[in-house]
């Protein structure tokens, strides 16, 4: 086949075209079958989400005034919504931040519980001499509540870092992430836009965001432009993109999408097929970020070395489970004056937990030097016992 070379030259030129599925470039050679766990061509598979309602159970309660026991059985219940909402505020703000901003959230959200929460169920009923006291079951949904507490900049700061992982049978990793670049560029603009912080160093991330890139060759086509041999390509893109939880691996949101483009140059149809891949997928992530609730707890890694001995590596793992902020304790080893435990520790103790482990007075008796932190470990020395001054003969 040859090609008129004006035709030819805007070939070359031209911004990549999508192929359409079942297209003529399709049929010029069979496609290559799409894996099992491939996308429809073009679509966008949500496989992970946050849940975007939560069920709370609350309590409400309305003195019997004038209008007799039926407005106050409606007042408990509207109270008991309001309580409802303040409940599920808790998985985006912060104790310190709901409690500093109390009457912030109160006038422009709790006030508005009608707008956010809808009663599932009365549960019980208490009818008394001068009060109705109902428990409810409500729903709430999380989304409206999350985007109203974001326009006040009270949601937590997520902090999200992209990256590229995995392999292409057949294509260098390097391949990958050159051709995946453009992909990764357009999610963290999406998520940018969408008001959330993209770091550049992953140790500063709380989510990690990756993208997981698949190339395959549909079709070519042999064309000349005049005495100018050249190849058309048909690249597919598979895209699966996932946001994980730093220091824990949970995966909190997950979306697939494809797309393929007709090029003459392999690279730029892969490269283009990413980056439109991800442009569809992109929003979907976005979305489902935005209600992403916080962590209640999280598993810390804590070691001590120096203990001289078993029985006071028990009395200490007695002060650690009194720490603030510490749910369980549970002791992995104990080895050479080395313990090894793995305390459940609520969301608001993290940040302070090393600092605890030095300054708290049930562990001052210890005397515990902190020696490195991560996100999900704290290294510790104690001092011995027998670096303590002997008694007097």
């Amino acid at each position: 086949m040859r090609l008129n070379p004006l035709l030819a030259l805007s070939l070359l030129v031209c911004v990549p075209i999508c192929l359409p599925t079942g297209g003529a470039m399709a049929q010029e050679r069979p496609a290559t079958p799409a894996s099992p766990t491939s996308p429809t061509l073009g679509a966008v598979e949500v496989t992970a989400t946050p849940k975007a309602t939560q069920e709370v159970i609350a309590e409400g309660r309305a003195a019997i005034g004038t209008g007799g026991v039926l407005a106050a059985r409606k007042a408990a219940e509207t109270i008991a919504l309001r309580n409802a909402v303040e409940k599920a505020i808790g998985v985006f703000v912060s104790a310190r931040t709901l409690t500093q901003n109390y009457v912030l959230i109160r006038d422009e959200v709790m006030t508005q519980a009608s707008g956010f929460a809808t009663l599932k169920e009365v549960l019980k009923e208490e009818i008394g001499t001068e009060e109705v006291v109902v428990t409810v079951r409500a729903i709430v949904s999380l989304r409206p509540l999350a985007e109203q507490l974001k326009a006040l900049k009270l949601t937590r700061a997520w902090r999200f870092h992209v990256s590229v992982e995995g392999e292409t049978p057949g294509q260098p990793a390097e391949t990958v992430t050159t051709t995946s670049r453009q992909a990764v560029t357009k999610l963290e603009r999406t998520l940018a836009d969408a008001g959330f912080v993209v770091v550049a160093d992953p140790k500063d991330a709380d989510i990690q965001v990756q993208v997981y890139p698949r190339f395959a060759t549909i079709a070519k086509r042999e064309v000349h432009a005049g005495d100018i041999p050249m190849t058309l390509h048909s690249i597919r893109g598979d895209v699966t993109v996932r946001a994980v939880r730093a220091g824990t691996s949970e995966i909190v949101a997950s979306a697939s999408g494809s797309e393929t483009i007709l090029h003459i140059n392999a690279t730029t149809a892969s490269a283009q097929a990413a980056e439109d891949a991800v442009g569809k997928i992109a929003p979907k992530i976005a979305d489902a970020l935005m209600i992403l609730p916080a962590a209640q707890s999280q598993p810390i890694t804590v070691a001590v070395s120096g203990l001289s001995g078993i029985g006071q590596a028990t009395k200490m793992e007695e002060a650690l489970s009194q720490l603030p902020g510490v749910r369980n304790v549970v002791r992995r080893s104990y080895n050479s004056g080395e313990a090894i435990w793995e305390l459940d520790v609520y969301s608001e103790g993290i940040a302070t937990l090393a600092q605890s482990l030095e300054e708290t007075g049930s562990l001052r008796s210890f005397g515990l030097t902190v020696s490195s932190e991560t996100k999900s470990r704290i290294n510790a020395t104690a001092k011995s016992a027998v670096d303590k001054p002997k008694p007097r003969q």
